[in-house]
C-alpha cells in the first residue's frame, strides 16, 4: 500500500466513523418504524453504510 499522510488517515477515520453512525441510526430507526416503505428504505441505507464501512476499511487492511 502506498504511504498516506496523517491528514489522509484522519480523513479515512472520520469517514468510517460517520458511516458507522449512519449505519447504527438507520438500523435503530428501521426497527422502530411501522411504515413498510420507510422500513425498507432505512434498511437499504443501513446496508449501504455497512458496505461503505467495509470499502473504507480496505484502505487499512489491504
Amino acid at each position: 500500500m502506498a504511504q498516506i499522510s496523517n491528514m489522509e488517515l484522519e480523513n479515512l477515520r472520520h469517514l468510517i466513523s460517520s458511516e458507522q453512525l449512519c449505519y447504527a441510526k438507520a438500523k435503530v430507526f428501521a426497527q422502530h418504524v411501522n411504515d413498510p416503505q420507510l422500513k425498507n428504505y432505512l434498511e437499504k441505507q443501513a446496508r449501504s453504510a455497512e458496505q461503505s464501512i467495509q470499502n473504507l476499511n480496505q484502505f487499512f487492511f489491504s
